[in-house]
């Protein structure tokens, strides 16, 4: 080759460099190809249409050409690692490591290199490895900022979440405008239950920025942990206005407007955020939760059936099917789902309860006092797990035992309604009627909409032959459920031990509801139904 040519390959390769330092990567990328037509085994050529490759998203390219640029000068670190930083974004996470580890072996004092190597070792699931690259990096550059924050995840996702605030601390005190340090820092708060200091991360992060989504959404979980609903609503709905796409703060956003029973504006965000995600596995269970409490049990049940297929091992879409198959009368299938759920998490507390809810309907109660034992084994403060457990013992004719257990769960949640409720029936069967009384008006005290309670509260009242007291109960239940059979039947009976037959006869029709008679069966005649309006003269009953 001339001398003339290869002045102009050297001059062609600096002017490609300036163009490449000042961001111009076309004009650069064009003047390395120039100088690579003219001297093809050009190194920095090649290693540096490698790394405008890799700027511009072709990785492939970029590790072909730096890879050429290696077999020309093999003891060259920097190679090494550029080619490690295309094989990473490639996912070739072994490869990557290899030249990180070649690059480090060439020259071991490369900080930077170190901090990549952790990074392939972090998606390698190697973390300890990985936060013992970031120490040496920092070992080598303290003020590697960076570094600890690259530290600081790798901690966060070994749970070690005080370690990873205190390297994200680190790291915002060498760069205190770092808005992923900030943020980091917050969630890992978040893990460690400091849903206040965390806010304070967030809303410095953006300060700083505040045209960052994700800032947004993680805003919105701290203030639903610090019971601020209408605050994280807002910060939800801020972030979807600054990525619309942002299928997880749609989703955080619908599980809000679920606690508040705004069920629509739930079921519109859930939907969208599946339409964004279609695989978003929480997201089809939180849309079958929705749909329970809407009443649509098949509709519930084919979105746990998608969650299901989406993620076979996840436990608690199993559990939520099992409680809607429960809901649909279908209990040995229900009993399915609950062991599903069991076998892939063997302590889900839930599952356990609910699974002796269904051996309940099965009438298998030795069965389901031995899931509710489990659960409370596993977890001895949950107030459902005693107070059904009382229920068993109801069905097993233990009211005493089963007083005890309700006495448990109301210890454990003073504001347990259903358990004051439930506690009423064991005194009402140990004869204590002013007891049971005392703990049904408990219950309705805590829930003033309950309408069993007000008709248990009479039946208490007629058997202590306070019959006005008792229909007056009973009338309330009715006002609240105009359909409840239980108390129209026990009206009829007070008003017929009052003396007014007439009334009292006209209710006592609801004994031939399937409610009150176990089957709608009764005893069927030729005859005509006499109910009180027709003559009797010349006839007979």
């Amino acid at each position: 080759m001339s001398a003339d040519r290869s002045i102009s390959a050297q001059t062609g390769l600096q002017q490609a460099m300036a163009f490449h330092q000042n961001g111009q990567l076309t004009e650069a990328r064009a003047l390395y190809e120039e100088v690579l037509k003219a001297q093809p085994m050009q190194v920095d050529a090649l290693h540096l249409l490698g790394v405008i490759s890799a700027q511009s998203g072709d990785y492939q390219r970029a590790v072909d050409l730096i890879g050429r640029a290696i077999e020309l000068q093999p003891e060259v670190a920097v190679l090494y690692c550029n080619r490690g930083n295309a094989l990473l974004e490639l996912k070739q996470y072994d490869a990557a490591l290899a030249s990180y580890e070649r690059a480090l072996a060439i020259q071991s004092d490369l900080a930077e290199t170190w901090v990549y190597r952790g990074n392939a070792l972090r998606a390698l699931k190697r973390l300890e490895a990985a936060v013992a690259s970031y120490d040496q990096a920092i070992v080598i550059q303290p003020d590697y900022a960076e570094a600890c924050l690259d530290r600081g995840n790798v901690l966060k996702d070994l749970k070690r979440f005080e370690a990873a605030v205190a390297s994200y601390d680190r790291a915002i005190a060498l760069q205190p405008d770092d808005i992923l340090a900030w943020c980091n820092r917050s969630n890992a708060l978040m893990e460690l239950g400091q849903p206040d200091a965390a806010l304070a991360g967030y809303d410095r992060a953006i300060t700083l920025y505040p045209d960052f989504p994700q800032a947004w959404n993680n805003r919105g979980n701290a203030c639903f942990a610090l019971g601020q609903v209408e605050a994280a609503v807002a910060s939800y709905s801020q972030a979807i206005a600054l990525q619309p796409d942002f299928a997880e703060a749609w989703f955080n956003r619908a599980s809000v407007f679920r606690g508040l029973k705004q069920l629509d504006e739930a079921m519109a965000g859930c939907d969208q955020a599946i339409l964004l995600r279609p695989d978003y596995v929480e997201a089809w269970t939180l849309r079958g939760d929705l749909l329970v409490e809407l009443n649509r049990l098949d509709a519930a049940l084919a979105s746990y059936d998608q969650s299901i297929a989406l993620q076979p091992d996840y436990a608690e879409a199993w559990c939520n099917r099992g409680n809607v198959l429960l809901g649909l009368k279908q209990p040995d299938t229900a009993l399915d789902s609950c062991d599903q759920a069991i076998g892939i998490r063997p302590n889900f507390v839930e599952a356990w309860t609910n699974r002796g809810n269904v051996l309940m309907a099965l009438e298998q109660f030795d069965l389901a006092l031995a899931s509710y034992d489990q659960a409370i084994l596993l977890r001895a403060d949950y107030a459902e797990a005693w107070s059904n457990r009382g229920n068993v013992l109801m069905d097993l004719n233990q009211p005493g035992a089963a007083l005890a257990s309700y006495d448990r769960a109301i210890a454990i949640r003073p504001g347990y309604a259903q358990a004051w409720s439930n506690r009423g029936n064991a005194l009402f069967d140990l004869e204590q009627p002013e007891a049971a009384l005392a703990s049904y008006e408990r219950a309705i005290d805590l829930r003033p909409d309950y309408a069993e309670m007000y008709a248990n509260c009479g039946n208490v009242l007629r058997d202590l032959k306070q019959v006005d007291a008792a229909l007056a109960s009973y009338d309330r239940a009715i006002a609240i459920r105009p359909d409840f059979v239980e108390a129209q039947f026990n009206k009829s009976v007070a008003l017929l031990l009052s003396g007014d037959f007439g009334a009292g006869f006209k209710l006592h029709e609801w004994r031939l509801d399937e409610k009150i008679s176990g089957s709608n069966t009764g005893r069927v005649f030729s005859q005509a139904l006499w109910l009180g309006a027709e003559s009797l003269q010349g006839k007979t009953i």
